[in-house]
Parts: structure tokens; sequence; C-alpha cells
């Protein structure tokens, strides 16, 4: 099953690029679009913030420094600002997955510059996919009260056989 190709019914995966090296975020673009996504490009933190309120992207990839702020602030904006979506964040920096355990980050992965497409589309494949099957969790779940019916006069509730504080609830049938 091919997982970049996005479902007819949802609509195109709109991926937002944030970099602020134009060929890189070029090249990004390029691969993402060969693969059937929408992409949406910016070049700082500040377009990166309009950008994701404006556009709503399923997927965020933001590199680390940028012009105007760093990435890791632009998240924390991006999180004040509601944005709940799947982040990876895009570097140079060898050392990203310390970094990111030191600031105690939840994104869903990193990619180390030089980039490498395949390296691109699995990772992206592989946010996406995790956060469809998540989707559809919580789309299937339902509160536990949803399924409870209510005891009748004609029925002994469970929990007043069991425990006898409960038999004294005005709900409860003697």
């Amino acid at each position: 099953m091919d997982y970049a190709v996005p479902n007819p019914m949802q609509g195109l995966t709109r991926i937002l690029v944030v970099d602020d090296d134009a060929p890189t975020l070029r090249m990004i673009e390029f691969i993402l679009q060969s693969e059937g996504y929408e992409v949406v490009g910016a070049a700082n933190g500040m377009a990166a913030t309009s950008q994701c309120i404006d556009e709503q992207p399923d997927l965020l990839l933001l590199n680390v420094q940028l012009p105007d702020s760093n990435g890791f602030d632009v998240y924390a904006h991006l999180q004040e600002l509601g944005y709940s979506g799947p982040v990876v964040f895009v570097t140079a920096r060898p050392d990203i997955a310390e970094v990111l355990t030191e600031r105690r980050l939840n994104v869903a992965g990193y990619l180390v510059k030089p980039l490498y497409p395949d390296e691109v589309v699995v990772l992206v494949r592989r946010v996406l996919q995790t956060r469809r099957e998540m989707a559809v969790r919580t789309a299937r779940a339902q509160p536990i009260w949803d399924s409870v019916k209510p005891a009748t006069t004609a029925q002994t509730p469970i929990a007043a056989t069991y425990h006898p504080d409960m038999r004294s609830h005005p709900d409860m049938v003697p």
C-alpha cells in the first residue's frame, strides 16, 4: 500500500515546509510534490506562523535555524496558537536527537542535512500514516458511558450487589 498517494475522499495532504535556504526549500517541495502532496513553503519564522494559521497543514517540516528566530521558538509559538499537527525538524546539527530530548520536545521526527530524497519520503510517509492511524482510533473511540445502559426498576444493578455503599445511591434499586 502506498501511503503517499492522497485519499481522494480526503483531498490532498498539505505539508508546510519552512527553510531559509531557497535551494533546500525548492528541493523538499519538489520531492514532496512529486509524491502527490500539496506543499506550501515559508522562508522564516513569521511566514511559517502565518502560513500555519492560514493553511492548517497536515504536517510541518521546520528548519531549526531561521533568520528571524529558531525553529524551537516557532514550534512553541505555534503550539500556543493551537497547532497540534505533527512536526519534523530539519537541521544540519548531527546532535538533534539529544537537543530534542534535552528540551523535552514531543516531535514526530527529524531530518539531518544533507537531505536525501528517500529519507524525506520515508519519514513523511511514516509520520502521516501514524497520524491517520491515530485519527481512526480517535474516531472509533467512544466514552464508556455511551455504552452503559441505566438499570430499570425490574433489574438489580450489579454494583448494588457487590458494594454496600452503592445501595444507598438514589439511582440504585434496593
